[in-house]
């Protein structure tokens, strides 16, 4: 026999997904400019943790990998539809020197930039 479904939705659910939607329209206005989780933490009014908490709930990812992944589709777009260098792509992006995004998009995509858009190169 099935358990029966629970009256009303857990508590605290509806503030995750407030804290959660909240989150992503300040990384999407931002995500060029701040790259720690603790920037929108602050802003918000939130702690890391709960941000973190509610991503999770939403996403399946941690705040962080929320951010790094909105971050790495933006560098991949500029990549595949600019002729931008990777330095200006970095500079785009926020980033304080071209290694810095060298090394964020290695560990996120496995290659370095130059080599994504060479095997990326639909324009």
């Amino acid at each position: 026999m099935l358990p029966a479904e629970p009256a009303e939705p857990p508590t605290g659910r509806p503030h995750e997904h407030t804290v959660f939607h909240r989150y992503r329209a300040a990384v999407e206005e931002r995500f060029t400019r701040h790259h720690h989780v603790r920037e929108y933490a602050s802003a918000l009014g939130y702690g890391p943790r709960t941000l973190t908490r509610a991503t999770r709930a939403a996403t399946g990812l941690g705040a962080k990998q929320f951010l790094d992944q909105r971050i790495l589709l933006e560098a991949k777009r500029l990549l595949a539809h600019t002729d931008l260098p990777a330095a200006r792509c970095a500079e785009h992006l926020g980033f304080h020197d071209a290694a810095n995004f060298t090394t964020f998009f290695r560990r996120q995509a496995g290659l370095s930039p130059s080599r994504w858009r060479t095997g990326h190169d639909g324009r």
